[in-house]
């Protein structure tokens, strides 16, 4: 995924410096552990954007998930990992978040299979640089196998949060 390189790079050049980070993306109503058993990724894209919505981080639900199953159109979010990483431009996100969902039972994206989902919105207005922010931040830690471990590992909804949400104290 050229966003997940460019986002690798950005990390590694050492723009991520004081001030710059991302923090305030994870808050528990959006972050959680399921045993539904999801059809496919709009389906997934739609609970996401649903957490989303109920939290008040986005304005148009149905507006935001067409913005990110255009995105998904132009290329897959899947990154390997069993992770994805759908995201889409919509003047709908009210504030920045990323949504989370570890899935107890593995879904079929495209050509990978994935059960970590980390959805992320981004007001248009600070969406270049936020956005990428996020990309590599994610990233730099989904691209260890002892951190995806820990959130394969987590059996609850709090347990998946308590692992994900330490990414803000960096």
């Amino acid at each position: 995924c050229q966003a997940l390189h460019l986002a690798r790079e950005y990390a590694s050049d050492g723009c991520h410096t004081e001030g710059k980070e991302v923090k305030h993306v994870f808050t528990k109503e959006i972050v959680n552990v399921s045993d539904q058993q999801f059809q496919d990724k709009r389906e997934v894209i739609s609970y996401l954007a649903d957490l989303a919505d109920k939290a008040g981080k986005i304005t148009d639900k149905k507006s935001y998930v067409e913005a990110v199953l255009k995105r998904e159109e132009v290329v897959s979010t899947a990154i390997g990992y069993s992770v994805a990483i759908p995201h889409g431009e919509s003047d709908a996100v009210k504030d920045t978040f990323v949504a989370c969902l570890k899935l107890n039972h593995p879904l079929q994206w495209d050509e990978e299979q994935v059960n970590l989902i980390f959805m992320f919105g981004v007001p248009l207005a600070s969406r270049n640089a936020e956005h990428l922010r996020i990309l590599a931040m994610l990233s730099r830690h989904l691209i260890k196998a002892d951190f995806r471990q820990q959130l394969q590992d987590a059996k609850t909804s709090e347990a998946f949060y308590d692992c994900i949400s330490v990414l803000e104290e960096e």
